[in-house]
């Protein structure tokens, strides 16, 4: 993780990199962007010297981020009976996406989650 490059290379494997920090305010454009594509590529180059990569053995792809006011995601149940929300993440979905959908799966089957969820809660808007 490189903080000041706000970007990440994590091995997939024995042959596999994710290389991954961009972000984009674009709407719901989801064209990747290749000059994006070339500074995720450096980074690579600078953590790995060592590894090669060539135009085809990369596959650029991006995701939408949804994200709230607040910057804290939405978890817990609406007003809609069996509606449940587990969004909002923005940057952190894949940091936080296990430790948000367990505590949403306990209060779904009528468990109080392991941790207080409701400072998550849509209610706070």
């Amino acid at each position: 993780m490189d903080e000041d490059l706000h970007a990440a290379v994590v091995p997939l494997g024995g042959d596999r990199f994710r290389v991954a920090g961009t972000a984009e305010f674009t709407g719901f454009d989801s064209a990747v962007n290749p000059a994006r594509i070339e500074n995720l590529k450096a980074l690579l180059k600078m953590v790995y010297p060592q590894v090669s990569c060539r135009d085809d053995q990369v596959e650029g792809w991006c995701g939408f981020r949804p994200m709230t006011p607040d910057g804290k995601p939405i978890i817990g149940s609406t007003k809609v009976q069996g509606l449940y929300l587990c969004t909002g993440h923005g940057p952190l979905g894949w940091t936080l996406a296990c430790g948000s959908g367990k505590s949403l799966a306990e209060l779904m089957v009528g468990k109080d989650p392991e941790y207080d969820i409701s400072g998550f809660a849509f209610g706070r808007y």
